[in-house]
């Protein structure tokens, strides 16, 4: 039985992270049944029941040495592990699991990274020493390689791929409830008195921003989600997300907070509908990724901070705006053309409104554009998965033949509620030689 580890930030409730987790899961164990994950988790029983993995407490150094020396592998990955804009800590804590794995003798893969800022000279040194002794380093853009390149980091192959979260198939997940938690928001909403209907005392009729009717079916609008975050001590940007949400509300729309990481992003998404002259839809509960994913279908155009907020919304066809306020989500807006409105110092009410604006009347050729873009990203997110396999079977050629392993297939049959892979029946797509961006 091949016997994975995976180090990450997981079990903090970031649903970017969780998102990660789960099409780590799903792609392994398509492309090797059976296959026995252990995550080094800071909610291992959550991660536990989620995930269908083992999962230790990461926090606990006798746990992860253990889940180390019986592992066959140990996945780095996937997420922005190598930076240090949040704290040196975060790296040090990421490169020392690596140097660990590394010292009990087990091949090490850095999982679709998405790499710095690394500021440091200290978290530059350190991802140097650490970084050119594992195996293969995979990363999900190509300014992610270019920074490994720039700290000296050559000696390992560089493979760019995707996001891992690109390899989920939107026709096959388990997001189902959207329209029902809308409903229990709106429900909230107006025993709260703070839904439009209870102020009202009648649905308004719905209109699109420049003043197009829009589809008065019931009591259907159009639906702009909102994900903030917490960012430097200036508020500024959170006020003119506030402004731009009540012009769209004013225009028929509904306006829906969503937190990303709970319950850190609660508070920031209070904030922003404190600052609200109409009313809005909060989300206040911790919400799995499949929850997330069933709301995310059922929104028209979302706005965001959070970079797995616009992956998740592209995974599902629903275009973006973007506000940058790290590298990462510029990197991906360009990667999927899709508009960026600027840094959280730059952000001006006008401007905002006109980019959702010009994104809404673009929304077809936004979404023909990701059909396009996201079936090679997605194709890459597999191949991570796939390239991952080949570093252990090359060392291990006999755990290849062992009974019940797949090779480059997906199984009939997935853990219940996993999506399938892109294809049909299941079938994964298979890593196509030597990728072009591989080191030479």
């Amino acid at each position: 039985m091949l016997r994975i580890a995976v180090s990450g930030y997981y079990g903090f409730k970031n649903a970017g992270d969780d998102a990660i987790l789960m099409a780590l899961v799903t792609t392994i164990r398509a492309l090797a049944p059976g296959a026995e994950i252990t995550v080094l988790s800071s909610s291992p029983a959550e991660t536990r029941q989620l995930y269908g993995v083992r999962a230790v407490n990461r926090w606990n150094p006798f746990g992860v040495t253990w889940a180390l020396l019986r592992s066959d592998l140990l996945l780095s990955g996937g997420g922005g592990l190598l930076q240090d804009v949040t704290g040196v800590r975060s790296i040090c804590y990421y490169l020392v699991v690596v140097a660990l794995a590394l010292a009990v003798g087990k091949p090490v893969v850095y999982y679709a990274q998405g790499v710095g800022p690394v500021r440091t000279r200290f978290g530059r040194w350190l991802a140097r020493i650490v970084s050119n002794r594992v195996d293969l380093i995979t990363v999900r853009d190509q300014a992610s390689r270019d920074d490994l390149l720039a700290m000296g980091i050559c000696r390992p192959p560089l493979v760019v791929t995707a996001d891992p979260v690109l390899a989920l198939n939107p026709s096959q997940l388990n997001s189902s409830g959207g329209a029902e938690l809308l409903e229990s928001l709106r429900l909230q909403a107006r025993l709260e008195g703070k839904g439009t209907e209870s102020v009202a005392g009648e649905a308004s009729e719905p209109v699109s921003p420049g003043g197009e009717e829009a589809p008065a079916a019931g009591n259907a609008k159009h639906r702009l989600g909102i994900v903030v975050r917490d960012w430097s001590d200036d508020d500024r940007y959170k006020k003119c997300i506030a402004a731009v949400a009540d012009r769209f509300v004013r225009d028929g729309w509904e306006a829906i907070l969503v937190p990303f990481h709970y319950p850190a992003d609660v508070q920031a998404c209070k904030e922003v509908s404190l600052l609200m002259q109409e009313p809005g839809l909060l989300v206040g509960n911790w919400l799995t990724v499949g929850a997330l994913f069933g709301l995310l279908g059922e929104l028209d155009l979302v706005l965001a901070m959070r970079l797995h907020a616009i992956v998740m919304a592209s995974v599902m066809r629903v275009p973006c705006v973007g506000i940058s306020y790290d590298p990462k989500v510029e990197r991906f807006l360009d990667l999927t053309g899709q508009p960026n409105a600027g840094s959280t110092t730059s952000l001006e009410e006008e401007q905002l409104y006109r980019v959702l604006l010009d994104t809404w009347e673009r929304r077809q050729e936004i979404a023909a554009h990701l059909d396009k873009v996201l079936a090679h990203l997605r194709q890459q997110a597999w191949e991570t998965a796939s390239l991952t396999l080949s570093v252990f079977y090359a060392r291990s050629p006999k755990k290849r033949r062992e009974p019940g392993r797949a090779a480059g297939r997906a199984p009939k049959g997935h853990p219940a509620g996993a999506p399938a892979g892109p294809g049909t029946a299941g079938e994964a797509p298979r890593a196509a030689g030597r990728n072009k961006n591989a080191k030479q």
